[in-house]
């Protein structure tokens, strides 16, 4: 676990062998994303809760069905993003953690996705990694709104075990998705995270959304985050990033870029 919201130079070489780090974000701007959060799916449902943590673990027992959870989740986003910049938030919570990896100029997905996972739901995802067609140049923060663990946690394989899952699922002789999530169950990592922990991977390793078989729903946002001036693997810009942060240098050469262009156009 990191402390003190930064990254030592061990922790960043940790990172650059295992690809991930769970850090320890600065609880204020994440508690602040959580509240509206808390609000909005309440009002939403016309409920009055006093606790988050309770209501966010016990969400599964209000028993919605499939197509209310959806539209209920798809509307909750919608409000969520339209109340709070929540990547903004997000890298206010991990900032220090994430220029140590990719510096200052700093692009991130438009809009954040919020997961809310329930005991025992099948509809799932396979074993999958977000690169490609996402950048090798991106990190994914996965945010907990809630303590998770064991199955409720977001488990990883780390770079050279991704590498390795790969070569398993592209066998000719023996390879098979069943096979890599064998191979998954046995080498992955399930890091338990608390409210304020951030789990920090690179977008190229291979991770899971297992079927939730702790008690509780997991709540948790994830949201994408790179250096302005990398590649951006098979998405657009404009598309699916905005600019979040840069620095006094880059602004310069940006601005004396565009004044170039300016004049070649008048």
């Amino acid at each position: 676990m990191i402390q003190n919201n930064k990254l030592e130079p061990d922790h960043i070489q940790d990172f650059g062998e295992n690809g991930y780090v769970v850090v320890d974000g600065d609880k204020a701007p994440l508690t602040k994303l959580r509240d509206v959060v808390f609000s909005e799916a309440c009002d939403l449902l016309d409920l009055t809760e006093a606790d988050a943590e309770t209501f966010f673990n016990n969400f599964h027992k209000r028993k919605l069905d499939a197509g209310v959870l959806n539209d209920f989740r798809i509307s909750l986003i919608k409000n969520v993003n339209e109340k709070v910049d929540v990547p903004g938030l997000i890298y206010e919570s991990i900032r220090k953690p994430l220029s140590g990896l990719f510096g200052p100029d700093v692009a991130t997905q438009k809009k954040a996705n919020i997961v809310i996972h329930q005991p025992g739901d099948v509809n799932i995802p396979p074993v999958h990694r977000d690169s490609p067609p996402f950048s090798n140049f991106e990190v994914v923060a996965w945010v907990p709104l809630v303590h998770c663990f064991g199955t409720k946690a977001v488990p990883l394989l780390d770079r050279k075990k991704s590498a390795e899952g790969l070569e398993l699922l592209f066998n000719p002789e023996d390879g098979s998705p069943e096979k890599l999530s064998e191979y998954f169950a046995s080498e992955g990592v399930f890091p338990e995270t608390d409210f304020g922990n951030v789990v920090v991977f690179w977008a190229g390793l291979l991770h899971d959304v297992p079927v939730n078989g702790e008690k509780e729903t997991r709540w948790s946002f994830n949201v994408r985050y790179k250096n302005l001036f990398s590649p951006y693997g098979d998405v657009g810009f404009t598309e699916d990033f905005r600019i979040l942060e840069m620095s006094p240098l880059s602004r310069i050469g940006v601005d004396e870029e565009r004044k170039l262009l300016e004049k070649g156009s008048s």
